[in-house]
């Protein structure tokens, strides 16, 4: 599953993560991806793990709100790859602050996503941190 999922992050010239709030009425936040999204996947105990190479920062945030969900595009204004919730707990895509404010940076950490066909996730689970100005 998450060799095919690697795949189509890069169809593109590097995959973007578009967070927004609830809805997805509100864009917070657009960080992009390298042009090879993620390292190899290698299998572990749960199933299956693979690493982001390189995502970079969106220097500032688009609007203030709350990130309630997000989608991952192939490229800017390409194909949508997978969306779900974002947050600060059991989200698929999880914050160490999901409040964003306008002009401060987003950051996403060195993050690992895992899958197993056996949990029944819709997605890959993935953590991400705010940058400490817009906490």
């Amino acid at each position: 599953m998450l060799t095919a999922l690697k795949t189509y992050f890069d169809t593109g010239t590097g995959a973007i993560i578009e967070v927004y709030t609830e809805g997805f009425a509100t864009l917070l936040a657009t960080l992009q991806m390298a042009a090879v999204s993620f390292g190899p996947v290698t299998q572990v105990a749960i199933g299956a793990q693979m690493t982001a190479v390189a995502i970079t920062a969106d220097p500032a945030a688009d609007e203030t709100g709350r990130a309630a969900v997000f989608k991952i595009l192939t490229q800017p204004s390409g194909t949508m790859i997978l969306r779900g919730t974002a947050g600060e707990a059991n989200e698929d895509l999880v914050f160490q602050n999901s409040e964003f404010t306008q002009n401060a940076a987003v950051e996403f950490g060195a993050q690992r996503s895992r899958s197993s066909l056996n949990r029944g996730k819709r997605m890959p689970k993935s953590t991400a941190t705010a940058n400490p100005s817009s906490i």
